[in-house]
């Protein structure tokens, strides 16, 4: 089977930055890679209330969409 067609499946392992284990469960996005993300990381910075964090998102959006028009 095409490893990118499997849906979704426990793949990561998140950890906090001094090692313990988290809570809850993630997402993670690859958006260098995966256009699909890209548009996931827009629908966030629209719904973020986080106005620096939205800022943030942006810029990395216009980055993003410049590398992977190449």
């Amino acid at each position: 089977m095409d490893r990118t067609l499997r849906g979704l499946y426990n793949k990561y392992i998140v950890l906090h930055l001094d090692g313990t284990p988290t809570q809850g469960h993630y997402f993670i996005l690859k958006p260098e890679t995966d256009k699909a993300a890209v548009e996931a990381l827009k629908s966030y910075a629209h719904a973020t209330q986080n106005e620096q964090l939205a800022e943030d998102l942006w810029q990395w959006i216009k980055e993003l969409e410049k590398v992977l028009a190449t």
